[in-house]
C-alpha cells in the first residue's frame, strides 16, 4: 500500500503496469483532484474505471449559497455571510478578490450539478478517451433512491441512539482516563460519549437518557436555552467579555491574529449584544409577566424595523434573519432565545388597533428529566471555564487593519544553514503525445462510470 498525504498528488508509477485502475468518487473531493488520483499510473495502457454520481450528495463542494451565477453569489454572500464578505471586498482594489472568489466559486456550484461529466471533460482534455457502454443500465431514479434511503438513514440514527443509552455508565475518574487517551475502543468511546453527554445536561453519570434528550440536543434546544440564561442573567453577561476573548485567542495561540469571520463563530458578545439592542430583554421582561402583546405594538414594530435596516449585521452575529412581517421577526428572535411565541386571538375593541393579532409567549420547556437550576448551573461553569483556560488576551484587529510587517529573511547558507533537500514533485498526467494505443474495452459495468484509456 502506497499512501499519499494529498489525493491530488503522490508516487507516480512509471513502469507497473497493473490490469487496471479503479477510482471511486463520492462527490466529496474535487474534480480535478479525482482526475490527478486517477493518474498515478503512467502506463497508457492500463484502463481507468471511474465510478462517480452524476452530481455531488447534499452540500457536498457547494461554494456560499450555491449559486451557479457569479452575480447572485456575491449577493447571497452578502445577506449570509457579512464577515467573509468584508474579508474578500477590502482584500484587493475595487473587490479583486471578491470577483474572483465568485468567479471560482459559480464554476465550483456548476461542477457540483455535472459532476461525473466534469470529470469526464477534464479527462477528455487530458488526452485520455472515454468510451462508454451502449448496454448499461438507466440510473435510479433520484426521488426513488431519497425514498428508499431515508428510513435507512433514520432507523441508523435509531441504532446510534440506542447504542449510546445503552452505553456503560462510568464515574467522572474513568473518564478523564479515557479522555486522556489516544485511542479507544468502540465501546470506551460510547461510554466517554455517554458520560460527556450526561454532564451537558447536568445529568448524574449513571442516570438513564431518554431517547426524546437526545432528539432535543440535535435540535439545539440546549443552544436556544443557553442564550435565554446568559441573556437574563447578570452575572452570566459580566463574563461573556473574557470568555470570548479566551475563545480568540484558542482560534491563533501564536500570532493571536485569527481570520476575522472565525472570531463571530466562536464568541457570544456579538449575538447577545444584538439582542440585547433590539430591545428583546424588555419584550421578554413584558412577555414573562404575562402581558399580552399587540402585532402593532411599538416595541415589536420598532424591533422589526431595526433588524430589517440591519439585516445583514443581525444575521452574522445571531444567525437570525428578519421576517417579512413584525411579527415574524419577533418569532424568530424569541426562538433563538429560547422563547416560543403564541398566539392569542385578535382585538375586538374599536379603534385604529381592531383585528390586529394578539400574542402571548412563555419560555421553552427544559426537556423531561433534567433540573433547570443545575443546567444553568452547568452553562455558568462553561463560562468560568473557558476563562480559567485563556493565557493571553487577544491582539484586536479590525477588519481592514494592515497586515503585520513581515518576518525578516532567513540567513544565507553560508551563515550556516544547510541546504533543504530536493522534493520530489509529481508528473503531469499524460496527454495524446504519450498514449499511443486505444483500445476499446466494454466491460458489464453499472451506469454510474465511465471507462478511459
Amino acid at each position: 500500500i502506497y499512501c499519499s498525504p494529498a489525493i491530488s498528488s503522490g508516487v507516480s508509477f512509471e513502469r507497473w503496469k497493473p490490469a487496471a485502475v479503479i477510482a471511486c468518487a463520492g462527490g466529496q473531493i474535487a474534480p480535478e483532484h479525482i482526475v490527478q488520483a486517477a493518474a498515478r499510473v503512467r502506463c497508457p495502457d492500463v484502463p481507468v474505471f471511474l465510478f462517480a454520481p452524476e452530481r455531488c450528495p447534499g452540500a457536498a463542494l457547494r461554494v456560499g449559497s450555491g449559486a451557479t451565477n457569479r452575480q447572485q453569489l456575491i449577493d447571497d454572500l452578502k445577506a449570509v455571510s457579512d464577515p467573509l464578505f468584508g474579508e474578500l471586498d477590502g482584500a484587493g482594489a475595487n473587490g479583486v478578490w471578491l470577483d474572483a472568489w465568485a468567479a471560482l466559486g459559480a464554476i465550483r456550484n456548476r461542477q457540483r450539478f455535472a459532476y461525473r461529466a466534469t470529470i469526464a471533460g477534464l479527462l477528455e482534455r487530458e488526452g485520455w478517451e472515454l468510451q462508454d457502454s451502449s448496454t448499461s443500465p438507466v440510473g435510479m431514479d433520484e426521488e426513488l433512491a431519497a425514498s428508499l434511503l431515508k428510513p435507512i438513514a433514520e432507523e441508523q440514527l435509531k441504532a446510534q441512539d440506542r447504542a449510546l443509552v445503552e452505553a456503560t455508565a462510568i464515574s467522572p475518574e474513568a473518564a478523564a482516563v479515557l479522555a486522556a487517551k489516544q485511542r479507544l475502543s468502540p465501546a470506551d468511546q460510547l461510554a466517554l460519549q455517554r458520560f460527556q453527554f450526561a454532564k451537558r445536561w447536568a445529568l448524574p453519570a449513571d442516570s438513564d437518557l431518554p431517547l426524546e434528550l437526545l432528539e432535543a440536543d440535535r435540535s439545539s434546544t440546549r443552544e436556544q436555552l443557553k442564550t435565554a440564561y446568559q441573556l437574563a442573567t447578570p452575572e452570566a453577561l459580566a463574563l461573556v467579555p473574557d470568555c470570548d476573548a479566551a475563545k480568540i485567542t484558542a482560534l491563533d495561540p501564536i500570532e493571536q491574529q485569527p481570520f476575522a469571520p472565525d472570531r463571530l463563530r466562536v464568541t457570544l458578545g456579538a449575538k447577545l449584544t444584538a439582542l440585547r439592542s433590539l430591545g428583546l430583554p424588555a419584550l421578554l421582561k413584558r412577555l414573562g409577566q404575562g402581558e399580552t402583546i399587540r402585532a402593532t405594538d411599538p416595541a415589536v414594530l420598532r424591533l422589526h424595523a431595526t433588524a430589517t435596516a440591519h439585516k445583514r449585521q443581525l444575521i452574522a452575529a445571531t444567525g437570525v434573519s428578519p421576517g417579512k412581517k413584525a411579527t415574524g421577526t419577533l418569532r424568530a428572535l424569541l426562538n433563538a432565545c429560547g422563547w416560543i411565541l403564541k398566539s392569542n386571538g385578535r382585538v375586538k375593541t374599536r379603534g385604529a388597533d381592531r383585528d390586529a393579532c394578539l400574542y402571548e409567549a412563555a419560555p421553552m420547556p427544559v426537556p423531561d428529566g433534567v433540573d433547570k437550576t443545575q443546567l444553568e448551573a452547568v452553562f455558568l461553569a462553561e463560562l468560568k471555564a473557558v476563562i480559567a483556560g485563556a493565557k493571553n488576551p487577544p491582539i484586536e484587529k479590525p477588519i481592514g487593519a494592515k497586515n503585520a510587517p513581515p518576518l525578516p529573511p532567513p540567513p544565507h547558507r553560508s551563515q550556516g544553514f544547510a541546504s533543504n533537500p530536493a522534493r520530489r514533485t509529481a508528473s503531469p498526467l499524460k496527454t495524446a503525445a504519450n498514449c499511443t494505443q486505444k483500445r476499446v474495452q466494454l466491460p458489464p459495468l453499472s451506469a454510474q462510470f465511465g471507462l478511459f484509456r
